[in-house]
Formats: structure tokens, C-alpha cells, sequence
């Protein structure tokens, strides 16, 4: 069983007219890989989500979650990396694809003045067969501009 946990990082935390909290980590959950190996993903564009594999069976696990704030009405650009990669020891597993599985990718979002708008992080991960059990972690820096 592989027990997968993303948690990520944002700089800067405040900006001058919004500001952004981190909710929740994306989280894998603990995974039952199917013998050849599979393709989890949590798919986050339509709100918060849960991972689905192909054949493996997942306990536990979500997408991520950030808040961001303004006291103007502001759009917001987000660019996600193209990949993270996560550790555990010396061994490593890549999570790819996070914009495509994550909120308002290509078209920023509006926030109305002295409003909020949580956004929703997905992303997936390829597992080999031969994948190394364990708590695998690792760091995500998401760049926002607020215009």
C-alpha cells in the first residue's frame, strides 16, 4: 500500500490588495496499486474532488484547496507547475498534469470586492508496479497575479 501526500507551499502569502490561505494539501490517500501498476488523478476543474484510479483501490484522500480574498474586485491569474515531485527517502513519484486538473487554469478568476473564492487542486501520478511503498511528501509553489 502507498500512502501519497502532497503538500504545498505559497509565495507570497499576502499580497497588496488580496490575500491567499492555504485550506487543505492535495492528498493521494493510501492506495492498493493493482499489480502492473495504474494511473491515479484527482480531478478538481468542477470543485473539490476525491482520486479515482483505473484498477487500484484508494482509502482516504482530496484535492487541495486555497482561498484567496480581495477588498477590491480583482482578477486573478493562477499558474500551476507542470509537475511536482514528491520524496520519500531516495525514492520519488511525479505528479503531473496539475493545471489540467485544477481551477481556473486558462482563465483566471474575478473575485468581487470584499469577497472569496476557493480554488480546487487536482493533478495525477503514474504509478510503476514496482512503486517503493511509503508516505511519499513533497512542496508545490502555485503563482498567482492579481490584477
Amino acid at each position: 500500500m502507498i500512502l501519497i501526500i502532497l503538500c504545498f507551499l505559497l509565495f507570497p502569502p499576502v499580497v497588496m490588495a488580496g490575500e491567499i490561505t492555504h485550506e487543505e494539501s492535495i492528498a493521494f490517500g493510501s492506495i492498493l496499486l493493482y499489480p502492473t501498476g495504474d494511473t491515479i488523478r484527482i480531478d478538481a476543474r468542477s470543485g473539490p474532488n476525491t482520486p479515482s484510479a483505473d484498477k487500484s483501490g484508494i482509502i482516504g484522500g482530496k484535492s487541495g484547496k486555497i482561498t484567496m480574498t480581495a477588498t477590491a474586485y480583482e482578477h486573478v491569474d493562477i499558474g500551476y507547475p507542470a509537475s511536482v515531485i514528491l520524496r520519500n527517502g531516495s525514492e520519488q513519484i511525479t505528479v503531473n498534469n496539475i493545471g489540467k486538473y485544477s481551477q481556473y487554469t486558462s482563465t483566471g478568476v474575478d473575485i468581487a470586492a470584499n469577497n472569496s473564492v476557493d480554488i480546487h487542486i487536482g493533478g495525477e501520478m503514474i504509478l510503476q508496479a514496482n512503486e517503493v511503498p511509503g508516505n511519499y511528501t513533497g512542496e508545490m509553489t502555485i503563482n498567482v497575479h492579481f490584477e
